[in-house]
């Protein structure tokens, strides 16, 4: 989910240059992510969680418990699953907010997002056959 949009596959190798910057369609991953996340947090726990933090170390702890870590390579599966540490995804998800706060017209859940433009385009064609 949120973990799988930060972390690159770990066999590729960056090419030269300067990094991809950091633009609204991943800002609208994240925030994709992000919600998946609160929406198990409440399923599984019937409550929202108190903070961020507290939401993702919850979600860290059950991937943990779930992916079974017995020798080496196991253990390197697992950190692989548990995703970027947690103050990456805090930062990240922070820097989401703010650029959104910023673009208020290109924010994913306002109708402008192409998914979601999509989307609606897609239900108001089955409406009308």
């Amino acid at each position: 989910m949120f973990a799988a949009s930060l972390r690159s596959a770990p066999t590729l190798k960056r090419g030269r240059g300067r990094p991809r910057k950091k633009d609204a369609s991943f800002f609208a991953d994240v925030l994709r992510g992000h919600l998946g996340v609160v929406a198990w947090h409440q399923q599984t726990y019937g409550a929202p969680a108190r903070s961020d933090s507290a939401l993702y170390k919850a979600f860290r702890w059950h991937v943990a418990e779930t992916v079974e870590a017995d020798g080496v390579a196991a253990l390197a599966a697992r950190d692989a699953a548990l995703g970027p540490r947690l103050k990456t995804v805090l930062n990240t998800l922070a820097e989401a907010r703010a650029f959104f706060k910023k673009h208020p017209e290109k924010h994913p859940f306002t109708g402008t997002d192409k998914t979601a433009h999509s989307e609606s385009n897609h239900y108001t064609q089955e409406s009308e056959t």
